[in-house]
């Protein structure tokens, strides 16, 4: 029988017993249960007589009763525990005729944040952040966020290497901390299986240093230290894959875990440990940068794998400026979306970057799309001064950058209004009728390429009109406006996509619109509708969204150089004149062409 088997076995017999209580919270506690076992038949099969009492002083039982299960040799059960912790986090239980049936989910995942790291990837983290660090018995590290403790291993494993025995390694060098007491557990099995003795004070040491903790949220106490930049508490080196989760419940989300998202936020806003991640929609992965960059000594070292939102989100601003200002990023990696860097079948575009505490960046080496060349801060502040964004893009992309940077954004002309359509879909949806007026609705997904789909219309009753502010009226009501979706799959070639309305339509808040003069408009309209200025959105899009903030940071080039009047055709024709307006050459022309 298979350990996973096993655990449906063991979820069946809880689900028994208890009545038919909820299946999950059974398979839960079969998953601990039998983490435990394992554990406790390692110790046994260690010749550890007291194996037993072991167990429960030195890892996390939550009063559960550990059983031998003597089917497996001891050195397998660390990474068998491993292996059963990914599948547990990607598996949904059902009980079906009277059968456990074990679906594949990203539930659990999804609650926890946890995406556990392809070992190639892990070993890269770990090498490229030590490599500037002399190891000795006198260094600390720091595996945050551990999970199952796959950069905890290769840390052992480098300072063994470097001639640190592993019982120093494990009981003085390096420490762990995680959420998710069953990971913890794993992570301290792991520190048991590199030690050829055990001994109590060694299990004690492990069991101090490899903690159980929300290291998010300290006490006051350890506030204070980390505040203080105590040198003893802080670390020489951290390496991390920290939890990806947005702090905002779903109606998916059971009313524990929102309750619980809703106590961390108010702790994260208040408690003035946090300045820069705490802006919008909290992450916890921003959140865990912020504070691994507090546990560090001055010029310690970071390596870390998180969304590459970290370098072109808005929300992450402020905690972007403050890694590229006030610390010495050295190098970012970046991966696609399909790049498969994660044992749960996480598709999430990445990064992987790496910076030394305090210091000063200035070139910050980049790897992109199979690509390595370096990118001077100077750059990066002159083409996004405002977000400071490191897009994943090639050194060409850079230099068609550097040329459209000389041209205005859209923000800055005070005669083109850049707004959200005027009618909320949910907030106004007693205005909407089927009843024919003369303001027909124009929702965002009527807007295509060849124009506004005006099948099976929606109209708006007079009455809104009288909501609307006096601005409005004066500057949008009853005007021909340039109008586009305001959501696009972020997968879609062309993503901006605009068009005309009538003076009389009303647009729902799922479209953006451009109001000037219709000569500035249909101009504005040949810009939007290239590929230059698809690909410069696109760029630093990160979400299925077009913002207006986004928009506004388009650039534009010189409208007087523009012929209203002019027809192309084709769209390659269209393409080529926008591309010669901004100075690009017959290279990067084509290279746009291609995108």
């Amino acid at each position: 029988m298979s350990i996973i088997d096993t655990e449906n076995e063991l979820v069946l017999k809880l689900f028994l017993q208890s009545g038919n209580k909820d299946v999950k919270q059974c398979a839960e506690q079969a998953h601990r249960q039998l983490v435990l076992d394992l554990i406790y038949t390692y110790l046994i099969e260690r010749n550890i007589h007291d194996a037993e009492r072991w167990t429960n002083n030195y890892f996390l039982t939550s009063d559960l009763q550990p059983q031998y299960r003597p089917f497996f040799t001891y050195e397998e059960l660390p990474n068998l525990c491993e292996q059963l912790q990914i599948h547990y986090l990607n598996s949904d239980f059902k009980i079906k005729n009277g059968k456990v049936v074990r679906g594949v989910s990203k539930e659990n995942m999804i609650a926890s944040g946890a995406v556990y790291t392809q070992t190639p990837i892990v070993e890269y983290i770990v090498a490229e952040t030590l490599k500037s660090n002399t190891i000795s018995p006198n260094t600390h590290i720091l595996d945050f966020a551990c999970g199952t403790g796959r950069f905890y291993q290769e840390l052992v494993r480098v300072f063994t290497e470097s001639g640190v025995d592993a019982q120093t390694a494990v009981t003085n060098c390096i420490d762990a901390n995680d959420i998710n007491p069953v990971a913890v557990n794993i992570t301290r099995l792991k520190a048991c299986s590199f030690l050829d003795s055990l001994t109590e004070q060694n299990m004690r040491l492990i069991s101090e240093r490899v903690r159980c903790e929300n290291a998010l949220m300290p006490n006051q106490q350890e506030i204070g230290l980390f505040a203080a930049e105590t040198e003893t508490f802080l670390y020489d080196a951290i390496v991390s894959n920290p939890p990806y989760l947005v702090l905002k419940p779903s109606h998916k989300t059971s009313d524990e875990l929102a309750d619980d998202m809703r106590r961390q936020v108010e702790f994260y806003r208040k408690s003035k440990l946090y300045s820069y991640s705490v802006e919008g929609m909290l992450n916890l992965y921003q959140l865990s940068i912020e504070r691994m960059l507090q546990m560090l000594k001055p010029n310690g070292e970071l390596g870390v794998i998180c969304p590459s939102t970290l370098f072109a989100d808005q929300s992450a601003t402020n905690l972007r400026k403050h890694l590229l200002l006030h610390n010495k990023v050295r190098h970012i990696t970046y991966f696609p979306e399909k790049a498969e860097l994660f044992e749960n079948n996480v598709t999430q575009a990445t990064n992987i970057f790496f910076l030394q505490k305090g210091g000063q960046t200035d070139d910050i080496s980049i790897e992109a799309n199979g690509k390595s060349f370096k990118v001077g801060l100077h750059l990066i502040q002159e083409l996004f001064p405002k977000n400071m964004e490191i897009p994943l893009i090639s050194d060409k992309d850079w230099i068609i950058l550097k040329k459209l940077s000389k041209y205005p954004s859209l923000r800055t002309f005070s005669t083109i209004r850049n707004k959200r359509g005027e009618l909320d879909l949910t907030l106004n949806c007693q205005y909407i009728t089927t009843k024919p007026t003369k303001h027909q609705l124009i929702r965002g997904k009527m807007i295509t390429e060849k124009g506004i789909i005006r099948a099976n219309p929606e109209f708006v009753s007079d009455d809104f009109i009288y909501t609307k502010s006096a601005e409005y009226m004066k500057h949008d009501c009853g005007r021909i406006r340039l109008i586009g979706q305001n959501i696009c799959n972020i997968d879609n070639r062309q993503r901006l996509r605009f068009a005309f309305c009538e003076p009389t339509d009303i647009l729902g808040n799922s479209c953006n619109y451009l109001s000037a003069d219709f000569d500035t408009l249909k101009k504005l309209n040949i810009l939007l509708s290239s590929m230059l200025l698809n690909w410069r959105f696109k760029l630093t899009s990160s979400n299925n969204h077009i913002n207006n903030y986004e928009l506004d940071e388009l650039p534009i080039a010189d409208l007087n150089k523009i012929d209203a009047a002019i027809c192309f055709e084709s769209q390659e024709a269209l393409n080529k004149y926008v591309c010669n307006l901004y100075g690009l050459d017959s290279d990067e022309t084509n290279y746009i062409l291609e995108q």
